[in-house]
């Protein structure tokens, strides 16, 4: 039987997914997988050839791990696969953070899935038979989509605009360091991403697709000296890049205050939430149920 679940994919890129459990001494195993999403300049949408590809994902590890939402558990792993950057955190960990502001995560459930993907006919590390395959992975996606409404309706709140604010001002710092151009992207792009969270409650994170949002006088102009590997070392142009950044940070800091967004998440329901995805996951490994709802 052709697995087509321990690979992943994008354009070039390819990986052996069943390196994994040696890589993570045991702690991830590929049939508890929940998700792996790309992330970094191929989600923003600024890669350029040779970009590095980075993964970002979570998986569900034992029932014990996840008794208690607000409590301890399994940290995260970083390991490397074909020369690729991968992030990986158990669902209990990756609640507690998003729900606290880490956009990063929260980007990531909403970014485009490498694992799993209905396209393949994916058997369960061979554990099950080929009947179950496209089952198996239609339900997975199922959860992942309940999770992405769960998310937009109980669990976006107020502690996100830390974050982003944060992150651009790294970004800023580091950009002042040697003025690369990568760096004020990553600053015009996380600041419209905070700014169309709290304006819309949506969550975006591609470059290209958050001006359709948020228009912007110069990141066209940057994309394309960032594509010629230019910098803005005495452009006489960056003061007006720097007032512009300062209107998005008092934008961002508008939508905020006009938001309706609660301060906290429902933690009540988000611990409901893991309770029920390991009754439908099979606490025992089992194959998963039928998450229920409609796959979108």
């Amino acid at each position: 039987m052709n697995s087509l679940r321990s690979k992943l994919a994008y354009k070039t890129y390819s990986a052996d997914l069943t390196q994994l459990p040696t890589l993570s001494k045991g702690k991830v195993h590929l049939d508890r997988i929940f998700y792996i999403s790309l992330s970094g300049s191929h989600s923003y949408g600024t890669a350029r050839k040779g970009s590095d590809i980075d993964l970002r994902g979570v998986w569900v590890p034992e029932l014990s791990d996840s008794l208690n939402l607000t409590g301890k558990s399994s940290k995260g792993i970083h390991v490397k696969i074909d020369g690729n950057d991968l992030e990986m955190i158990p669902i209990k960990r990756f609640l507690y953070v998003t729900l606290r502001g880490n956009g990063n995560y929260l980007e990531s459930l909403f970014e485009k899935k490498l694992f799993p993907s209905i396209e393949d006919s994916i058997d369960a590390c061979g554990q099950f038979y080929e009947f179950y395959n496209n089952h198996w992975a239609l339900n997975r996606r199922r959860m992942i989509n309940d999770l992405q409404k769960s998310i937009l309706h109980y669990g976006l709140n107020r502690s996100f605009k830390e974050h982003y604010l944060r992150f651009a001002q790294s970004q800023k710092d580091d950009f002042y360091k040697d003025y690369k151009v990568k760096c004020l992207l990553y600053t015009y792009r996380v600041l419209m991403a905070g700014i169309v969270l709290f304006r819309e409650k949506r969550v975006e994170y591609n470059l290209s697709k958050l001006l359709k949002h948020y228009d912007s006088t110069y990141v066209k102009m940057l994309l394309s000296k960032y594509d010629l590997g230019q910098s803005l070392v005495n452009e006489p142009v960056l003061r007006q890049i720097e007032k512009e950044v300062e209107v998005m940070e008092r934008d961002l800091q508008l939508a905020y205050e006009e938001s309706d967004l609660p301060e906290k998440p429902n933690w009540n329901y988000f611990e409901e939430w893991l309770a029920n995805l390991y009754v439908h996951w099979g606490i025992e490994n089992e194959f998963p149920g039928d998450f229920g709802g409609e796959f979108v």
